[in-house]
């Protein structure tokens, strides 16, 4: 069937089968088993894993369409050594770092002005007095480039004070930036949005313009 295939304002003329174009859409399961994907890197005092966290998706309508209910991110989960080549992931500690952190995380050694980034989560996290608990995560590239130190740092109300550091080589804050930046489009479902809102035109139809303003 000869017809032309729309992706936003571009149109492209040439053989597509509905069938094809079907085959491009993710597929989805209610069996599917989830996979739970995680990059991990072991110092000698702490551990740290990082994991994607998936959009949460609403239905809009009544044509099965969905919407992004909250966009996602990325997860750490740091935790202390216990031991040698061991680590206690019951004492571990979360951060997750939402889009536009992700892309400030990017910047770091990609951009020469940026040497430094900074996170901030508490319930006064707007106050410069923070007097209630709080996490504060920190990544400095170190001084001869080669790397980066990341350091975690929990207080609370009371005395309770954590603070873990692991330092970071530069082929493993390589596999970092380019999981995030692979991931970065799929937080806002970018990638659902380019794979299945394809509109197939008549063949009727094919005298247009290839491109639509």
């Amino acid at each position: 069937m000869l017809g032309i295939i729309k992706r936003g304002c571009t149109s492209i003329a040439g053989l597509a089968s509905s069938r094809a174009i079907n085959s491009w859409a993710p597929k989805f399961s209610a069996n599917a088993k989830k996979i739970n994907a995680s990059y991990a890197i072991y110092g000698r005092e702490v551990a740290l894993s990082m994991k994607p966290v998936p959009p949460v998706l609403a239905a809009k309508g009544n044509n099965n369409n969905l919407a992004i209910l909250r966009a996602g991110g990325i997860l750490f989960d740091i935790a202390p050594a216990s031991g040698t080549k061991s680590y206690d992931w019951l004492k571990k500690e979360t951060f997750r770092l939402n889009p536009t952190e992700c892309g400030e995380f990017l910047a770091l050694h990609a951009v020469p002005s940026v040497s430094e980034i900074e996170f901030l989560r508490g319930p006064n996290e707007n106050n410069k007095r923070i007097n209630r608990f709080s996490k504060r995560l920190n990544l400095k590239t170190n001084p001869d480039g080669n790397g980066v130190l990341l350091s975690l740092h929990v207080s609370g109300s009371t005395d309770l004070f954590k603070s873990m550091t692991l330092s970071i080589s530069r082929g493993e804050f390589e596999v970092m930036r380019n999981l995030i930046n692979y991931s970065l489009p799929r937080f806002f479902g970018f990638d659902s949005s380019w794979s299945s809102n394809i509109s197939i035109i008549p063949s009727a139809e094919t005298k247009i313009s290839a491109v639509e303003e």
